[in-house]
């Protein structure tokens, strides 16, 4: 026996509010500023910037992501692997940039199986998180993300009773690296981890953080984590949450549309950057175009991500 350690268990970092589902409509209203907007992309909730409108993306103009678009876009020489639930890959703002042949289900240490995976778990939280880093921008359909045709890898690791763990993590981490080491998997370049465990003793989870760190020194991989959304009376937590508060990761807090702290967004010394969390629009499971509002620093993260 070379090592041994005990499998901790690690969470979705939870939605704050339900989402509001959305068809793929527009008021005549919203129409009208899209027809006025100079962007980049033509999808229709990307033109829409306030965020007091019933469907827009602020996030992206909060962030200047507009602005970056002009100088460049990342159209598909960029992988962004998303652990996480299921990702809905037949979403119509997700289908043209998921890696379906390349998904992993680190739950079976096996390929993806879309038709028999369970899309609801944590609350449909892969595809929500999908859609900020890579809701199909240009295609005239509902949002943009933030990588603007980043390629997605969705990678399963929370099993159907929402929980995750360090073995599920761990063989994510392993496939990830087979596949770098090979020769595919080339363009990987960012690991989305909106989950995690406030538990003290998970500080001694060694068989993570190492392959955090491995994947960040030897592939040149970065792990980008939320960062915590307080306790269930909405107040911030200041204890370390783990793996975002690990030296090896990028722990990402969660702003208002107006720039400020989310009033439960966690934060200590620990904490890397801040990035709008607060009712993003973005993909949801269900059917090819349904969209909700999220909030969380789960939806920070993955904006992150995709700036990457």
């Amino acid at each position: 026996v070379a090592c041994a350690q005990p499998n901790y268990v690690y969470y979705a970092i939870d939605d704050i509010s339900q989402p509001d589902l959305l068809s793929a409509g527009l008021d005549e209203g919203e129409v009208a500023v899209l027809a006025a907007l100079p962007l980049r992309a033509n999808d229709p909730y990307a033109a829409i910037s306030s965020p007091t409108a019933s469907r827009n993306q602020y996030w992206l103009y909060a962030s200047a992501f507009p602005e970056g678009w002009e100088f460049v876009t990342t159209d598909g020489a960029v992988t962004v692997a998303v652990m996480d639930s299921a990702v809905y890959s037949d979403h119509e703002d997700l289908r043209a940039n998921v890696l379906r042949d390349e998904a992993w289900d680190a739950t079976d240490d096996g390929p993806m199986d879309f038709d028999t995976a369970n899309y609801t778990v944590n609350s449909g939280h892969g595809t929500s998180v999908a859609g900020v880093v890579s809701g199909v921008a240009n295609n005239g359909r509902g949002i943009a993300g933030a990588s603007f045709n980043g390629q997605v890898l969705p990678v399963r690791v929370f099993n159907n009773e929402g929980q995750s763990s360090t073995k599920f993590i761990y063989q994510a981490f392993m496939h990830l690296m087979r596949e770098k080491a090979s020769g595919r998997l080339t363009d990987l370049r960012v690991v989305n981890l909106s989950l995690g465990t406030y538990k003290a003793e998970a500080v001694a989870d060694g068989i993570l953080r190492g392959c955090i760190a491995l994947m960040r020194d030897d592939f040149g991989v970065v792990t980008i984590c939320a960062g915590g959304n307080g306790d269930k009376a909405g107040r911030p937590r200041t204890d370390p949450l783990y793996p975002a508060d690990w030296p090896e990761c990028v722990a990402v807090t969660a702003l208002t549309a107006d720039g400020a702290n989310a009033s439960w967004s966690d934060y200590n010394l620990y904490k890397d950057i801040s990035a709008p969390g607060v009712s993003m629009l973005t993909t949801r499971p269900g059917s090819s175009n349904a969209y909700g509002t999220m909030s969380g620093t789960s939806f920070s993260a993955p904006l992150v991500s995709g700036a990457f």
